[in-house]
């Protein structure tokens, strides 16, 4: 087959300065995600520059996941979806890598969509709970 031109990303990153950028819009993006540690359906934040897991567990207790037909992942994945947000979904984990050209401002939004969808989720998690008892 006929192969176009290969792009080597190295000199496009260096001619965008990535790393800078990324060095600089990466704490604000961990730290304003970690912030949702205190929810009562996270169990653990954890990730590096601008990649991100979350694990949602039930009483902060990585011994307490929720029941797996709940789907607690794919339901803040969907609250992210209707938010205008793409994360992946694995079980009740989820993983955040937005773009490294990402602006200060869409640091912001990404931050605060988290937010929202982890309410909704929350709620959600609710009721299937006052459903069970």
């Amino acid at each position: 087959g006929v192969r176009g031109p290969s792009i080597d990303p190295i000199p496009i990153c260096r001619e965008r300065n990535i790393v800078e950028h990324v060095n600089k819009i990466a704490p604000r993006f961990q730290e304003g995600i970690k912030a949702f540690l205190g929810s009562p359906i996270v169990g653990e934040i954890r990730g590096l520059g601008l990649i991100l897991g979350t694990e949602f567990v039930d009483n902060k207790s990585p011994n307490d996941p929720f029941p797996a037909e709940w789907g607690v992942g794919s339901i803040f994945g969907t609250e992210c979806e209707k938010r205008g947000m793409l994360i992946r979904v694995a079980g009740d984990n989820i993983m955040l890598s937005p773009p490294l050209i990402m602006t200060p401002n869409e640091v912001e939004e990404i931050i605060s969509k988290f937010g929202d969808a982890l309410k909704a989720t929350e709620e959600r998690i609710g009721e299937l709970k006052s459903r069970k008892n």
